[in-house]
């Protein structure tokens, strides 16, 4: 006999998103989770550490913790205490002779979504301060070799240290993403193949940084699944944007995304020599915000006219009440009557 399905109480379900490919059935992933500082908040926040128990791959992840008050719908339902209405439905269907089948309803549960955190953006954290000393003092970094490199980043950078020792992260493909690689000739061989000599590059930066704003454009433009950001662009314009500006406006949007990811400096310095110019779309939001208010101050008006030509109509045919003579007649009988003749004679 099954045993009965119990209600479960408010706040108790805690439920994590997992990558498709995570959710497979031969899936032999493990996962860590670490508190760690964010690399441009610099606030603790949660990530899991991925390793795939079959291969040598290792994954990092955010927590992002879903929200459940929509910020796209005006006048959302909420609970008496204010807080947006929640819950979850999950059930099991009933596949295969072995499989369970089991409802559960959860209230006010807790989501969270595993979104992909490359160390990359650690790591670019990490050189800030040596890319603005470099740009202010006019001072190269020294060339230093891979070990020599990654030595140094984990002694000054518990985070970075933690990936490399304890869950054995291969850090070699982001550094040579965001660094020069210079080989020199060994001194003690005739062997002229070398392995490369690393410094960081901060023009190699903000051009990872401006690929990925791109791809992030690109990705507004052709994506159906964003369909409702679409249709609030062009809610938020009703007058309709041009394709220039409504590129403008999904790059402005990149540039705020990336911003979770990167620190300002890195952004302010992408935008001076990508020459990012957002003057027309300034513009533009401007003239809408004006006519916005143009036309609400004109429904407003229309609206305060049409309720005087309400109250105006009322009063014009109201209709007047009739005067009733509320003045008590005099009661006559037959005796009345009788003496009144007799009184005239």
């Amino acid at each position: 006999m099954e045993d009965p399905l119990v209600p479960l109480e408010k706040d108790t379900i805690r439920v994590v998103i997992t990558p498709q490919e995570h959710s497979e059935n031969n899936s032999s992933w493990v996962y860590t989770s670490k508190e760690l500082i964010h690399p441009v908040s610099q606030e603790r926040n949660t990530f899991v550490i991925a390793r795939d128990g079959c291969n040598p791959i290792t994954e990092l992840y955010a927590m992002d913790k879903i929200n459940w008050r929509n910020q796209t719908i005006k006048n959302n339902s909420s609970t008496p205490d204010g807080k947006p209405y929640s819950c979850l439905f999950i059930t099991y269907p009933l596949s295969t002779a072995t499989s369970v089948p089991a409802t559960v309803l959860g209230k006010h549960p807790d989501i969270y979504v595993m979104s992909s955190f490359s160390p990359l953006f650690f790591l670019i954290a990490y050189f800030k301060s040596a890319m603005v000393k470099a740009q202010n003092d006019g001072e190269n970094k020294r060339l230093l070799s891979y070990e020599d490199l990654i030595e140094i980043i984990c002694n000054d950078d518990e985070t970075i240290s933690m990936f490399v020792n304890e869950f054995q992260m291969d850090l070699r493909p982001y550094l040579e993403c965001i660094c020069e690689l210079v080989s020199l000739p060994s001194m003690d061989s005739d062997d002229e193949s070398t392995d490369p000599f690393y410094k960081p590059s901060l023009d190699k930066i903000l051009n990872i940084i401006d690929e990925r704003i791109n791809s992030l454009v690109h990705l507004f433009q052709t994506e159906n699944g964003i369909a409702s950001l679409k249709w609030r662009m062009d809610t938020m314009y009703p007058k309709g944007l041009t394709d220039e500006l409504r590129s403008l406006l999904w790059k402005r949007q990149a540039i705020s995304i990336m911003s979770l990811f990167v620190d300002e400096w890195y952004i302010n310095e992408a935008c001076k020599k990508f020459n990012y110019k957002f003057t027309e779309l300034d513009q533009f939001i401007s003239a809408s915000k004006v006519d916005q208010q143009a036309q609400q101050a004109m429904d407003e008006s229309l609206e305060m006219m049409h309720e005087g030509m309400i109250k105006s109509n009322n009063k014009r045919f109201k209709p007047t009440p009739k005067k009733i003579n509320t003045t008590e007649k005099k009661k006559t009988g037959a005796l009345d009557m009788f003496f009144k003749r007799k009184e005239s004679n």
